[in-house]
């Protein structure tokens, strides 16, 4: 295999393994639901990327011959949801700059700490650990101080080279795309 688990998936393959050999995302994205304007039940399928809406459909056991055939076409369209939208990356995401931040950089922030200010950089990484380094203003003026946050901020982004997923089905299906997709570029 010539990609590794954190190997980020830059865009959608051209060539995709056979749908019985990408890892089965049981019910990701899809839910048991009871349409009330219809009065039928049905699965419906909704995906989201960034906050927005990228997929929404209900999948009615009416129109399919079973709610097993309605839940097989809900998985159809959410895997071509998932194909056509990977993930964001989580160092993309990390590097937007929120309302309250002063320094005009994300992860980058100016501390005055009883006196004795400095300019850190920080980067939470998977698992509980966090990347800090501080750069005392005293010592580096305060310029140079913040110039080596940024640049402390930008090398500890360098280790962040994951998808933004918080389910390891989904994980796991991309980890096989970005693999089958490597293969068939050989």
């Amino acid at each position: 295999m010539s990609g590794s688990p954190t190997t980020p998936v830059e865009s959608p393959p051209q060539v995709f393994a056979a749908e019985s050999e990408l890892p089965d995302l049981g019910l990701y994205g899809i839910v048991r639901d009871f349409q009330r304007s219809f009065g039928k039940p049905c699965w419906y399928v909704r995906l989201t990327r960034d906050r927005k809406m990228i997929g929404s459909k209900r999948f009615y056991d009416h129109h399919h011959a079973s709610s097993e055939a309605a839940l097989a076409a809900a998985k159809v369209y959410r895997d071509a949801l998932l194909i056509e939208h990977p993930p964001l990356q989580s160092r993309d995401l990390r590097q937007r700059v929120n309302k309250r931040n002063t320094s005009g950089v994300a992860g980058v922030s100016r501390i005055d700490n009883e006196g004795n200010p400095y300019w850190s950089a920080e980067t939470r990484i998977r698992g509980p650990k966090t990347l800090r380094k501080a750069f005392l203003v005293s010592k580096y003026g305060e310029t140079r101080a913040k110039e080596l946050a940024i640049a402390e901020r930008q090398r500890q982004l360098e280790q962040v080279d994951y998808a933004k997923l918080f389910d390891k089905d989904a994980e796991a299906f991309y980890v096989q795309l970005a693999s089958d997709s490597a293969r068939s570029e050989m």
